[in-house]
């Protein structure tokens, strides 16, 4: 048996001579040793030199028992030595090594965590006490530049153990000793930066910084000092590096432009204006990429997006030749301005309306989620319930509503994480990106039509409701053209004709009835910008009848494919070759859209305009915000189909209790609360995506995106459209339900009957 007490006991015993007690850094509790303690830095025994080989042997020693150094008058004599001192210095080369050895683990655990970011293990056998000094000067070369360039507010440094906490704090507070080497600077920076298992380093100890408006007040030595006490603190959970992340790799290109340029001998010094704004822009932008460490080639693409509207809040401040004591709050104000106005343009998930309610949608950033589906106990039981009937879901009959909401959720996340790796690895990086891809067509339609992008998000999400992304993104672009750029046509003989002609499917009107025709004698002989009205919805339907109508006579209805990176591509097509027709929704959605446009960015417009539908205004934040961390995941028919792994439609039972749109006779509905402004059962879904994209490592919007693909691509529309199809894969299900087969079974025996996943149509 062995204890603290009986170990030092033994050991007591074991230790000849003089001997003292001490708790060395990390150790689990004190143990006596042989001789005296060491001193305290600084001091040596009589007779022994600094920098003889006495001194070194007797630095080692209380750098071992004492770690690094924290006394002030210690530090402070290390900075008034020159520069490249670090080398022969013993607490910088132990300080070194314990960061070091933090930062590149090399246990099995840190392995396979740096597995998920395809990084390995720096191996450091052969490493010197020169190899770790060196190190510590590149690693706080790059580090110190970052506080001073790059850094505005620090919100948390926590989570490493106090031995490396103790070591970080005694580089920062020596790295900047008298002189500077040029060429020590260039080194640490390039090395440093193309160094990517550094950032995972960071990851696990914890850096966590946040833009705020105060860069202007933040000097060097004031910032470093509320670094130095977080890092000393140690405060609570670990935070997240993406932050650290974002500014890190937003700025490699620049800084390595610039590094060929110094080695070259035609740039002097290194522009830190520069590289501030660079770098300023990506610490709080990368807070924003992803929670987590996201892929590197990702964070690089979605920093640099954003960095124009830095550089414009910026304007002429860094090149206007003032001085400033530290440069870059004139970057951490721009970027602070840029990220409230884009935070200020997100819209609460749920809409609660009742006059009981007691949180606001506008003022409150309400999300829609499990725990928010559990807020009201008898709304979350017959919600969750009603998912007992689902061939996917196997009898428990004494399961009580957790239960049974985990059983759900957990089999959904299952079958997402199933369906996500069945899609071959070289096409996951790319149909990840579909909100990447709305963000960039909205960026576009900003610059042509010169309208907000709160509003074009806004269109999108209005006009999406059972339309795939390729027709929701034409007839979005067709009624901003219009609203914006035909506000002076008059309504036309042709447009008339057709509001008369206009049939359906079925070959029945589709506007010639009662409940339309004041609308269009209100429009006749009207542009489109003299139609108005003292009720706004009704202004709105005008207007959006004229879209309509304008459209369908002037316009074709062929529609294009998008890339998942925005790009329009060649025109969608049918299973014969035929070019597919976009479809009109109903004139409530288009007067939404256009009520978008008109609020001119005004979210507080915008946001009611969403409507109560979860997917709607999950839809907007994942169009406007693609890297928020909030969650916010887009649970349409295709989402709710790959989940439960089926074919199902817009019709579909299931897809109907993850919205509460209808009633099914003999089934019934899941229902919604105005007081919170829950509906159906949209929030389970919204916890298996963000398990599922837990697991992977990526946002749930991105699982959404993905799986989404992949769905399509299983159940094509050609194969959903076959009743006898659809009964299939259910019958597959209902075996699992009675246990007759497995769910590994199930899901290949899915696959093989719907002939597995089709390549998306922009491959």
């Amino acid at each position: 048996m062995s204890d603290a007490f009986s170990d030092l006991f033994h050991n007591n015993y074991a230790v000849d001579g003089e001997k003292f007690i001490a708790k060395k850094p990390g150790a689990e509790y004190p143990m006596m040793y042989s001789g005296k303690p060491p001193l305290t830095w600084g001091q040596y025994e009589p007779g022994v030199v600094a920098d003889t080989a006495e001194a070194v042997a007797e630095d080692k020693r209380k750098h071992d028992f004492y770690g690094s150094p924290a006394d002030q008058a210690f530090i402070q004599q290390m900075q008034e030595q020159p520069e490249g001192s670090q080398i022969t210095d013993q607490a910088w080369i132990g300080a070194s090594k314990n960061l070091y050895h933090y930062m590149n683990p090399t246990s099995q655990a840190q392995t396979e965590e740096l597995a998920k970011y395809n990084l390995t293990p720096i191996s450091s056998e052969s490493f010197t006490d020169e190899d770790y000094a060196n190190w510590g000067v590149n690693f706080m070369s790059k580090f110190n530049y970052n506080i001073t360039a790059m850094l505005f507010d620090v919100n948390k440094l926590s989570g490493a153990p106090s031995e490396v906490a103790a070591s970080m704090y005694y580089l920062m507070e020596t790295a900047d000793r008298d002189g500077l080497l040029l060429e020590n600077f260039k080194r640490g920076f390039s090395n440093f930066m193309t160094d990517p298992t550094t950032y995972v380093g960071l990851s696990t100890l914890g850096i966590g910084m946040v833009g705020t408006q105060s860069g202007k007040q933040l000097s060097k030595m004031a910032f470093k000092d509320v670094l130095k006490n977080i890092v000393m603190n140690r405060g609570g959970s670990a935070a997240a590096v993406a932050g650290v992340e974002g500014a890190a790799f937003s700025a490699v290109g620049d800084a390595a432009t610039q590094s060929v340029a110094m080695n070259a001998g035609q740039q002097e010094e290194f522009a830190g204006g520069q590289n501030a704004l660079s770098m300023a822009a990506g610490a709080v932008l990368g807070n924003r990429l992803a929670a987590g460490l996201p892929a590197v080639g990702e964070t690089v693409m979605r920093t640099a997006q954003a960095i124009p509207d830095v550089v414009s809040a910026v304007g002429d401040e860094l090149t206007s030749g003032a001085m400033y004591s530290n440069p870059v709050g004139v970057v951490a104000d721009a970027v602070g301005s840029v990220m409230e106005q884009r935070d200020a343009g997100l819209i609460s998930t749920r809409l609660p309306t009742a006059v009981k309610s007691t949180e606001d949608p506008l003022a409150q950033n309400l999300t829609i989620g499990l725990a928010e589906t559990k807020a009201d106990a008898k709304l979350y039981e017959r919600n969750v319930n009603i998912t007992k009937d689902y061939p996917n879901m196997r009898a428990a009959p004494d399961a009580t509503t957790d239960e049974t909401a985990e059983q759900f959720i957990e089999h959904a996340k299952e079958n997402l994480l199933y369906l996500h790796d069945q899609v071959p690895e070289e096409t996951r990086p790319r149909s990840q990106m579909w909100y990447d891809g709305a963000r960039a067509v909205t960026d576009r339609w900003v610059k042509e039509y010169g309208i907000p992008d709160t509003s074009i998000a806004g269109v999108l999400a209005a006009l999406s409701p059972q339309k795939d992304w390729y027709q929701n993104a034409a007839l979005a672009e067709k009624t901003i053209s219009i609203a914006t750029q035909q506000k002076d046509t008059r309504a036309t003989n042709e447009m008339i004709d057709l509001f008369y002609g206009l049939k359906d499917g079925k070959g029945k009107p589709v506007f010639d009835k009662p409940q339309y025709r004041p609308m269009i004698e209100a429009i006749q002989g009207k542009t489109y910008a003299e139609l108005t009205h003292e009720n706004p919805t009704v202004e709105r339907a005008m207007k959006a009848l004229f879209v309509r109508l304008y459209d369908q006579t002037y316009n074709t209805p062929e529609y294009r494919i998008l890339s998942p990176e925005g790009e329009f591509l060649d025109l969608a097509r049918n299973a014969d070759g035929t070019p597919s027709k976009a479809g009109w929704g109903s004139l409530n959605e288009i007067g939404k859209a256009i009520g978008a446009i008109e609020a001119n960015g005004d979210v507080n417009i915008i946001s009611p305009l969403m409507g109560e539908r979860h997917k709607v205004r999950n839809f907007y934040n994942n169009i406007y915000a693609p890297n928020s961390q909030l969650g916010e995941v887009t649970i349409d028919t295709h989402a709710v189909a790959a989940a439960l792994l089926r074919p199902l439609s817009g019709n579909s039972l299931e897809v109907d209790h993850n919205f509460k749109n209808q009633s099914i006779a003999g089934r019934g509905t899941t229902k919604g609360s105005s007081v919170s402004g829950v509906n159906g059962n949209y929030g389970l879904y919204a916890e298996a995506y963000r398990r599922a994209a837990a697991e992977r490592g990526i946002l749930p919007r991105q699982m959404q995106s993905i799986t989404w693909e992949a769905v399509r691509g299983l159940f094509t529309d050609t194969f959903k459209s076959n009743a006898n199809n659809v009964a299939e894969i259910d019958a597959i299900w209902q075996k699992y339900k009675t246990g007759e087969i497995e769910l590994d079974e199930t899901r290949r025996q899915v696959f093989d009957r719907a002939g597995n996943i089709d390549p998306p149509t922009w491959q």
